[in-house]
């Protein structure tokens, strides 16, 4: 589990003086899907306040999945609707969001969690990764930074995302060699060179190539990848990732994949989450927002997160 002292010892402190907090990847900003989908996501983190179950499940969908310590990937993670509160060994949990970002259908947050009611106090933290439909959450996956631990305090700046594509400089070294595993991978994919792409991997990865479908058991094993990628025929793809947000344990790019097939060119559009463990892959799941379609030039923001006010 990763602790404070590991990230605060591996380049927080450059990163806090060079990379541009203020800076907006997309120059569009929010879209109206994203704009609700932000407005779901921030209720639902003010409800574990006031222990409003009832607001809480307003904001999933109905057959939502929950898996919190994501980081166990085997978890078949928890289906809504959500139970009362509050959790016992947490009578109070104030849950503040850092840093967020939105790109639909994901919304992708880092929340410190308070426990201000426990002797001595507690917090842990976590990053959240939200994937929404029609403005509601339909699966969340909380990533553990740290777990439960008596409350210290945290540098200014702690937790918040970076973001290759404005600035490499100053990202912490585990973040380096997080995005650097995730560009390796989908440069050799791009080559079809499956056997390199799948040293990338760690062996008891989990993958799901198709992760808007919420329901679907994930392809476990570097070899159950390779079959899952093998198709008949002639087919090619090259990724273009057009963004990155990053930190350490978690990579999410926006991606459009173009896919020749039988002679034919079509792209698609995937937002990807990368856990990664060790300098290898653990978990990645794709979601394909833009189902495939003739090949289309782009507009320059298509494609890029954007940092949320919060």
């Amino acid at each position: 589990m990763e602790t404070l002292g590991r990230r605060a010892f591996l380049g927080v402190g450059a990163a806090l003086a060079a990379a541009p907090w203020g800076q907006t990847v997309a120059a569009a900003g929010l879209t109206e899907a994203d704009r609700r989908n932000v407005a779901a996501v921030k209720a639902m983190a003010d409800t574990w306040k006031s222990v409003d179950v009832a607001r809480r499940n307003a904001q999933f969908t109905p057959d939502a999945i929950f898996r919190g310590a994501a980081e166990h990937i085997e978890s078949p993670g928890q289906k809504g609707p959500f139970k009362p509160g509050p959790i016992a060994q947490f009578p109070v949990i104030e849950m503040h969001t850092v840093d967020m970002f939105a790109l639909d259908p994901l919304v992708i947050t880092s929340h410190h969690q308070l426990f201000p009611a426990n002797t001595p106090p507690m917090d842990d933290w976590y990053l959240g990764v939200f994937y929404m439909q029609n403005g509601l959450i339909r699966e969340w996956l909380d990533w553990a930074v740290w777990e439960p631990k008596p409350q210290t305090g945290v540098p200014p700046g702690f937790g918040r995302f970076h973001q290759p594509r404005v600035a490499k400089t100053g990202m912490a070294p585990l973040d380096v060699v997080n995005v650097a595993t995730v560009e390796a991978l989908c440069g050799a994919w791009s080559k079809g060179d499956v056997d390199t792409m799948l040293k990338h991997l760690s062996p008891d990865c989990h993958v799901r190539l198709a992760g808007q479908r919420v329901e679907e058991a994930p392809v476990v094993g570097p070899a159950k990848v390779k079959e899952a990628l093998a198709r008949p025929g002639a087919r090619s793809v090259t990724v273009e990732t057009r963004d990155i947000i990053a930190l350490d344990p978690l990579v999410v790019t926006s991606q459009r994949h173009i896919i020749k097939e039988d002679g034919v060119e079509r792209e698609a559009w995937y937002v990807g989450e990368f856990f990664l463990q060790f300098g290898h892959i653990r978990e990645w799941v794709n979601y394909e927002y833009i189902a495939p379609r003739p090949v289309q030039t782009p507009a320059r923001d298509t494609g890029l997160f954007t940092r949320v006010t919060v």
